[in-house]
């Protein structure tokens, strides 16, 4: 028991410091990951183009594992495959954007993570139910104005219903490089939209006046708006 308890400790500090050494843990511990890093994840970073003198970065992306890269004046896009793989990525890819990029310190990072089989269920509700995402992100204590703290399919807001990528949108990250600033992010988005889609599938439904009114689930009245929060269990441990 004590050798499985270090191990899932080192399994941790692995993910969040260097994911390079998950590949020495014991094969049973390493399965796990995967239900860290679930969802395929798109990362819009708001910085001027990459400087490109030094290395093709076309080709270094598809070295590192990056599945699609597009680059603008003002912005850069990496999307990063589900699971191990993915982690690592990003780890070597913020490698790559702290020797050659170019922050913004005005703007900040969106995380999209991907809901494509269950996006229609979103769609359908229109966000309704996904309120308390609002008070989980509250724990970024984001500081910006630009985005408003809502849920919805418009753009200018925490969490955007993303319909063309069939995405939550999470945007209000802060500006970083930093790879246990991210990958902390990621897992938080990724634990939030474990929590959708169980949610979805189980018929957790909103009513209009949630605020003042009962929630209800599979027939049974809930009168706390944070009742919920307990039949899908998020952790929030990595947060800073």
């Amino acid at each position: 028991m004590c050798n499985m308890t270090s191990a899932y400790k080192n399994l941790r500090e692995c993910i969040l410091t260097n994911p390079l050494g998950i590949s020495l843990l014991p094969k049973k511990i390493r399965r796990l990951v995967d239900s860290y890093f679930p969802f395929s994840t798109g990362i819009e970073i708001e910085c001027e183009r990459i400087k490109q003198e030094y290395i093709h970065i076309e080709d270094y992306m598809n070295k590192i594992g990056v599945i699609n890269f597009s680059s603008e004046p003002q912005e850069q896009r990496f999307r990063l495959c589900k699971g191990e793989a993915g982690i690592i990525t990003l780890y070597k890819l913020c490698e790559y954007l702290t020797k050659y990029g170019r922050k913004n310190v005005e703007s900040g990072i969106h995380y999209h993570i991907d809901c494509t089989p269950f996006f229609s269920s979103i769609q359908e509700d229109k966000g309704n139910g996904l309120w308390w995402i609002l008070r989980e992100l509250d724990r970024w204590k984001y500081k910006g104005r630009y985005n408003e703290r809502s849920v919805s399919v418009n753009k200018a807001n925490w969490v955007r219903i993303h319909s063309y990528h069939k995405t939550l949108e999470f945007r209000i990250g802060e500006m970083t490089f930093d790879y246990e600033v991210m990958i902390r992010r990621i897992l938080h988005c990724q634990s939030i939209v474990k929590r959708v889609r169980k949610q979805y599938e189980t018929g957790f439904v909103k009513p209009a006046a949630i605020e003042t009114g009962q929630v209800m689930f599979n027939g049974l009245r809930l009168t706390d708006c944070d009742t919920y929060q307990c039949l899908v269990t998020i952790d929030n441990s990595y947060l800073f």
